[in-house]
């Protein structure tokens, strides 16, 4: 009898799990990341976060920003060591992506990420949709979704697939999840 993993496919979230989107926000404004962080983290409490910072990420994506997005470190890992492993374990992996649900740059920065997938990621599928509420239409019993947003996460779940929250590598391995363990 064939030993098949339980997880067959990984959907990987790219803005803040493998595009460091804080940074080059902060880069943007020139302001210090652990200020940003901060800042962040305060307007997301209060659901301020599209206020304040969709109109910089629109300025981002008119600039042509986004192709040349910085890697967080986390990205090195999957290139050297996951999705080796992954694929070595018969494990289908994929980028899941939105182009946000209120943005009128959407065929920019759809052209943008591709880009920066083909450049850092030659052969790994990109999937994008038109909201990170519409990951869960890629849910099913045997995926995973790795994202930065717990509300993904849940949504995915509850939708029959599987969810990691990543909001850094560190956090994730020292909680159990260490993405080494899928199999």
């Amino acid at each position: 009898m064939e030993n098949k993993p339980k997880i067959d496919t990984i959907y990987i979230d790219l803005d803040g799990v493998v595009v460091d989107l804080h940074k080059l926000i902060s880069a943007h404004l020139q302001v210090d990341e652990f200020d940003l962080e901060k800042e962040i983290k305060v307007l997301s409490c209060f659901n301020r976060y599209e206020e304040k910072f969709f109109p910089i990420i629109f300025e981002l994506i008119k600039k042509e920003s986004f192709k040349d997005a910085p890697e967080k470190a986390f990205s090195n890992l999957l290139k050297i060591l996951y999705i080796p492993l992954w694929k070595s374990r018969g494990i289908t992996v994929e980028f899941l992506s939105s182009t946000m649900k209120t943005n009128p740059l959407r065929e920019s920065l759809k052209k943008q990420k591709r880009e920066w997938v083909d450049n850092h990621y030659p052969g790994i599928i990109l999937n994008l949709v038109d909201g990170s509420s519409f990951k869960k239409d890629f849910a099913r019993p045997r995926a995973l979704l790795i994202d930065d947003s717990v509300s993904n996460v849940l949504s995915f779940k509850a939708y029959g697939g599987f969810g990691l929250h990543y909001d850094n590598l560190d956090n994730v391995v020292e909680n159990g999840c260490n993405p080494m363990l899928i199999k």
